[in-house]
């Protein structure tokens, strides 16, 4: 039984390059490995039926589409261990589909995106967090807060206290089918309390090797690129339009990050939206924030927030209650 676990993590961490999660080994260092009687290959033995595709896929050598993802076993697509706080979250175990990687046994979380085999994100997930214009800092280690997998979704939730008696959760949310992944950071008081402090926030996303941002001209949405456009990032929290007002911004620094920033007061939510499908970046899309009534009374985004996003004549809505109060 050990065994058998042990061998799918094996599949589940090795990478296209036939290196594992979270290392940068080329594929020409792990020859040993790849080749007759290697690591791949003895962690099949114990399950070769279904671990022998679920590896080939995840390296690229076979598809799991179409007939093959009913003629095979394949083991799930979503590993989390709690104890060992690390998630690894397929669509499924084809590489074209992308992946993404979630460490959060450190002070800060590391996380790497893939969409097919191109590495859209690698590095360490840093935030920034101000109240009352005075710099806080995180004072605990990271902990599971929920976890959820079914045919349709990927979901998981962790949080960390921060000074300030304050604390930051974070949503990684990955839509199977669909292929969107939501990233979303929430900071909330720690104690129920009617104070209301400033709150400023940045997350930090470190672009992979060879990506490149590409802004919009007229809308604040940003594409990742290399040689194509892979990813759209839509930073749901700030206005949609270059010329609005808006109280959150997406920008693409120097030092080859991502920054989402934005305030509020007494608690916020700042999520981000990357729709990793293809074919739909050339179809005509919108985002809104939802104006979100409790009981006859519009609520303040201090309490509760929702979006929505539609590229063509697909659509999803995203909700966050903030407070006890606005379930």
């Amino acid at each position: 039984r050990m065994g058998d676990s042990l061998a799918t993590w094996v599949a589940a961490m090795t990478t296209h390059t036939g290196s594992t999660a979270f290392a940068s080994a080329k594929r020409t260092m792990l020859v040993d490995d790849l080749s007759p009687g290697g690591l791949l290959e003895a962690a099949t033995q114990f399950d070769p039926e279904t671990l022998t595709p679920a590896i080939q896929a995840a390296l690229g050598a076979t598809q799991t589409g179409g007939r093959l993802a009913w003629e095979v076993c394949l083991p799930e697509a979503f590993h989390h261990d709690p104890n060992a706080k690390l998630a690894i979250m397929m669509p499924d175990w084809d590489v074209r589909r992308g992946r993404t990687h979630v460490d959060y046994s450190g002070e800060d979380v590391r996380i790497e995106i893939f969409a097919g085999r191109r590495e859209l994100i690698s590095g360490t997930w840093q935030t920034l967090i101000e109240m009352d214009d005075e710099e806080q800092q995180a004072c605990g280690d990271w902990s599971e807060v929920c976890e959820y997998s079914d045919d349709d979704v990927h979901y998981l939730e962790i949080e960390q206290p921060w000074t300030g008696d304050m604390l930051l959760q974070r949503q990684i949310m990955l839509l199977r089918d669909d292929r969107c992944l939501l990233l979303a950071d929430a900071v909330l008081p720690a104690q129920p309390t009617s104070s209301r402090h400033s709150i400023k926030y940045m997350g930090r996303l470190p672009l992979g090797p060879s990506i490149r941002d590409q802004p919009e001209a007229e809308t604040r949405e940003m594409f990742l690129c290399d040689r194509a456009r892979r990813a759209l990032v839509v930073p749901l929290s700030a206005s949609e339009w270059q010329v609005g007002p808006t109280d959150a911004e997406l920008n693409a620094m120097g030092d080859h990050h991502l920054a989402l920033a934005t305030k509020g007061t007494a608690r916020l939510y700042a999520p981000l939206w990357l729709d990793l499908q293809q074919r739909r970046f050339k179809r005509k899309r919108t985002w809104r924030q939802l104006t979100v009534g409790d009981q006859l009374r519009i609520v303040g985004r201090h309490e509760a927030v929702g979006y929505r996003v539609q590229m063509g004549s697909e659509q999803w809505m995203v909700y966050r209650s903030l407070s006890g109060d606005c379930c």
